[in-house]
C-alpha cells in the first residue's frame, strides 16, 4: 500500500513539474526552431497552392501549428504567448528573425 501510494504521489510530482515547465515562456532557441518549422510549411502550402491563400490553407496551415507544436513538446497557447511577447520588443525580435534567417539559410545550404 505505501508503495502504491509512493508511487502515486512521485506521479503527481512529475505531473506538477511538467505542467510548470509547460506554462513558462520558451526559450530564444526553442522559439526559432519552432519558427523555421512553421516557415518550411508555409512554403511548402504556398506553393503547392501557388499562393492563394484561401480558408483551406489557413485550416490547412492552423493544423501544422497544432502539429509542430506537438512535435516540440509545446502547447500552442504558450507559443503564441512567447511570440507575442517578442513582437512587443522590436530588439529581440530582430535577434529572433535573424536566427530565424540563419537557420533558414543553413538548411537551404545544406539541401544543395
Amino acid at each position: 500500500m505505501k508503495k502504491i501510494l509512493a508511487v502515486i504521489m512521485a506521479c503527481g510530482a512529475i505531473n506538477n513539474t511538467l505542467a510548470s515547465n509547460k506554462s513558462q515562456p520558451l526559450t530564444q532557441e526553442q522559439l526559432v526552431e519552432v519558427l523555421v518549422d512553421l516557415e518550411l510549411v508555409r512554403a511548402i502550402i504556398d506553393n503547392r497552392e501557388n499562393g492563394n491563400q484561401t480558408e483551406k490553407t489557413d485550416s490547412l496551415f492552423q493544423e501544422q501549428v497544432q502539429l509542430i507544436c506537438d512535435a516540440h513538446a509545446i502547447d500552442t497557447a504558450i507559443f503564441q504567448k512567447t511570440y507575442i511577447n517578442y513582437l512587443t520588443d522590436p530588439r529581440r525580435l530582430a535577434v529572433l528573425y535573424d536566427q530565424l534567417i540563419n537557420k533558414l539559410e543553413k538548411l537551404l545550404q545544406d539541401s544543395y
